[in-house]
């Protein structure tokens, strides 16, 4: 007897932590919604991530949040990560309204940010670097036992507000020579569609650190390019 009654009791608790659950996560999804009317997707995003918290397995409802998640992201202008939220949500639920919705945008998002197809400036290293000695390793006169540098350590340019927002992407070509200890020498701007995207460009190259050009087993220092895709 008495363990039929534990055996109701538990039965009665997970009912009622289940309805507590779906009691919190439609709050949470009538919140994100009142958010997103307000225009503060900040807010809403958070909401959405305690929706999914509290929501049992559920398809549609899961469908629905990986599409608003994406809506969010894609009014805060944070681009990349849209890209990635509507890309999740069309392949994960491609039989749903909102999976079709995300891949529709995808496509618009991706057509909007890609830049018009420019032929790359050449590179002539004797016009950019007279003041040192190096190879360049990427073309086919470089000898064939030649090793190119390999990237060790990077860090991100940080790019300023005032130069971002503008549902683009843009492209920013800088040139360095890596030398033989693998440390970056003097990186110049080969092309850059907005001045303010070029030096926080060359600040983070500077920081960049490599394993060295080879050419005979010996380190030398070699001219690279570097292309900065800058979603903004």
């Amino acid at each position: 007897m008495r363990w039929a009654l534990q055996l109701g009791c538990l039965i009665l608790a997970g009912a009622l932590l289940g309805g507590c659950g779906t009691f919190m996560q439609g709050g949470a999804m009538n919140l994100a919604y009142a958010y997103m009317n307000k225009g503060q997707f900040d807010r809403a995003l958070g909401e959405l991530t305690a929706a999914e918290r509290y929501a049992p397995p559920d398809y549609a409802l899961n469908a629905e949040i990986a599409f608003l998640r994406a809506q969010c992201l894609d009014r805060l202008g944070r681009w990349g990560e849209a890209l990635g939220a509507y890309s999740y949500a069309a392949e994960k639920y491609p039989d749903t309204t909102q999976g079709r919705q995300a891949a529709t945008r995808l496509a618009q998002l991706k057509e909007s940010l890609t830049p018009p197809v420019q032929t790359p400036p050449p590179i002539n290293a004797r016009d950019l670097y007279p003041e040192i000695q190096h190879v360049q390793l990427n073309n086919p006169s470089a000898p064939r036992d030649a090793v190119q540098p390999q990237v060790v350590h990077t860090v991100a340019p940080e790019y300023p507000a005032a130069a971002l927002g503008t549902r683009s992407m843009v492209e920013v070509v800088v040139a360095f020579i890596v030398l033989s200890d693998g440390s970056v020498y003097q990186p110049r701007v080969v092309s850059c569609p907005d001045a303010r995207l070029a030096e926080p460009s060359i600040r983070a190259l500077r920081q960049w650190k490599f394993m060295p050009g080879r050419v005979n087993g010996r380190p030398v220092n070699t001219l690279c390019v570097q292309r900065f895709n800058v979603y903004r």
